[in-house]
């Protein structure tokens, strides 16, 4: 990769100069205990917790904001990754046996993903693309002893095994190289309405399980891909979602997940561990995409509420 050299960047400040900069803008903060905490998080991993006490046009702080405030969010923050990573990985792991289970018995195949008239037959682009994918995931378990003994038996790994080292990243490629009949089939689990419907979401939590295993921001993200949901009135999983929640932000895919999950495990936790936090931390909703205006207790909200 080209990396072009500095314009015009900003000059980096030293720690004494980012807590000046901050003191100045109308952060209240013990000098010292701001200095510890710099030490150790980055100025621009915690500004991003800044936006919401700040003028957007000047960057000065609300005249009451505490660098307390802004600690109390980053670690609601962290609590927050790991509730959805655990609660993800749940969702992962469903959707590799979905796959593996549909693809490998509908053809009478383990390696169905080897075969490019079955997969991504429209595509040979992405199928090669796929392949080399693969590759580099198998090259780089290859030291697994389950991932040895399959190689040095089969050659080829089952796609049952290779979905142990594939990550949802991948499974939502693979989902988009299904044939169609087995893709509805998948869609049919998750009582969702067809193919375009489920990958939306899958997109959507790719990107949210990116975010959290990779300690972004998450609280108050935006810009999700547009989700497509069913225009069917009485399915719960519609387009009345967005009369409670703002599209493309995360309470909103916070919610998708929750009817998703509600389909592979019952009678889960996830609702009480979210709500235990918010209240915990005192946090604002509506910075996550919460239209408190129109549904002021989020767990009122159909999905929520069972």
């Amino acid at each position: 990769m080209f990396l072009y050299r500095e314009y015009r960047m900003k000059p980096p400040l030293s720690i004494d100069e980012q807590i000046n900069l901050l003191m100045e803008r109308g952060l209240i903060a013990d000098y010292g205990q701001l200095k510890e905490t710099l030490n150790h998080i980055s100025y621009y991993k915690l500004s991003g917790y800044f936006y919401i006490y700040q003028d957007k046009t000047t960057n000065q702080f609300d005249s009451d904001t505490d660098f307390r405030d802004i600690i109390n969010l980053y670690n609601f923050d962290q609590e927050l990754r790991k509730i959805l990573l655990g609660y993800l990985h749940i969702i992962e792991i469903s959707l590799a046996s979905q796959i593996s289970n549909h693809f490998c018995n509908r053809f009478q195949t383990s390696t169905p993903y080897l075969d490019n008239n079955i997969f991504y037959s429209d595509d040979k682009s992405k199928f090669d693309e796929f392949l080399c994918s693969v590759k580099r995931k198998i090259n780089i378990s290859k030291h697994h002893e389950f991932i040895k003994h399959n190689l040095n038996k089969y050659k080829n790994l089952p796609l049952w095994v290779l979905m142990e080292i594939l990550d949802f990243g991948n499974l939502f490629y693979i989902y988009g190289g299904l044939p169609k009949d087995i893709a509805l089939d998948i869609a049919k689990t998750y009582n969702v309405d067809n193919i375009e419907y489920l990958a939306s979401i899958l997109e959507s939590l790719r990107i949210l399980r990116n975010k959290s295993a990779h300690n972004n921001r998450v609280y108050n993200s935006s810009n999700y891909p547009s989700m497509y949901l069913s225009k069917n009135a009485n399915t719960i999983l519609n387009r009345n979602l967005s009369l409670y929640f703002m599209p493309r932000k995360v309470f909103f895919i916070m919610t998708v997940m929750k009817y998703i999950l509600d389909i592979i495990k019952p009678n889960n936790n996830f609702k009480y561990e979210i709500d235990k936090i918010i209240t915990d931390y005192e946090v604002d909703v509506k910075y996550m995409g919460v239209k408190v205006d129109v549904i002021p207790n989020w767990k009122d909200a159909a999905i929520w509420s069972v």
